[in-house]
């Protein structure tokens, strides 16, 4: 009887030894890990023109069943963060704020953890179909040191300049501008058009990403937008993975076209 009732009792703590080696744990090694994040946050990723600072961070981040958050963070420049929030929004959306996570120290390295979080806050958090980014703030860059999606991974970020001058052949316009470009591991691809001193007389019809190199006037393989309305609106498209290729290995390039202008008003090299 002695002999079954410790044959039970050692069958029982295997079985909850197994259990627990399962489980992925926090730090400490008492709290389930839910979900893990490690990426690289990027300054090209910030939606400015040209970035405050060009440098780079890595991120990490892990969510706990007791509904709390750790995190932390290194940037690779000579700079102080200042704040790390985690906001709503695509990569060309400046989104609410969600979570302000917690910086202790101002230096080149962050770390905090964030207790208690309602559970509606930390669905948010976890629902990878719903749109949100970390940003980093520091001294030198009030606005956005670096940058990266939490639900997917960048693999392009472009701020495309625009100008009469690189048209193939050039033209002469007063007309300026940059094509904001974002491009998802899942092939997602998200584009906004900014344009300065825009000539209201001869309004750019239409934007699209072409094939070809600086000097060639090639083929459209992606459109950017098809009416006036659509310049200063962010987009977001599904593309195929041919298109991907070319927007990361090949020589591609955006153009703008208009009524006066159908060849091309505008014009930025890609690759």
């Amino acid at each position: 009887m002695k002999i079954k009732l410790y044959t039970s009792i050692y069958i029982l703590a295997c079985l909850a030894i197994a259990t627990s080696c399962n489980k992925r744990n926090d730090y400490n090694g008492n709290v389930e890990v839910i979900k893990e994040w490690n990426f690289t946050l990027s300054s090209f990723n910030e939606n400015y023109a040209t970035p405050a600072i060009e440098t780079s961070a890595t991120f990490h981040m892990v969510a706990l069943a007791d509904n709390s958050i750790r995190y932390d963070v290194k940037i690779d420049s000579a700079d102080r963060i200042v704040a790390a929030r985690i906001n709503l929004g695509d990569p060309l959306t400046e989104g609410s704020l969600l979570i302000d996570l917690p910086v202790r120290i101002y230096s080149t390295y962050a770390s905090g953890v964030l207790p208690g979080l309602r559970a509606g806050l930390m669905d948010t958090l976890l629902n990878n179909d719903i749109e949100k980014y970390i940003n980093i703030t520091s001294n030198k860059a009030p606005l956005g040191l670096v940058r990266g999606q939490l639900n997917s991974e960048l693999v392009l970020s472009k701020n495309v300049s625009l100008s009469g001058s690189a048209v193939v052949p050039s033209v002469t316009t007063t007309t300026a501008g940059t094509a904001f470009l974002r491009l998802t591991a899942n092939n997602v691809l998200y584009s906004k058009i900014v344009l300065t001193n825009n000539d209201p007389s001869d309004p750019v019809t239409m934007a699209t990403i072409n094939q070809g190199g600086s000097a060639a006037n090639g083929p459209a393989i992606v459109t950017l937008a098809s009416t006036p309305q659509d310049i200063g609106v962010a987009k977001k498209a599904s593309v195929n993975s041919s298109v991907s290729t070319a927007l990361l290995n090949g020589n591609t390039y955006v153009t703008l076209s208009s009524a006066l202008k159908p060849v091309g008003k505008l014009r930025g090299q890609i690759k």
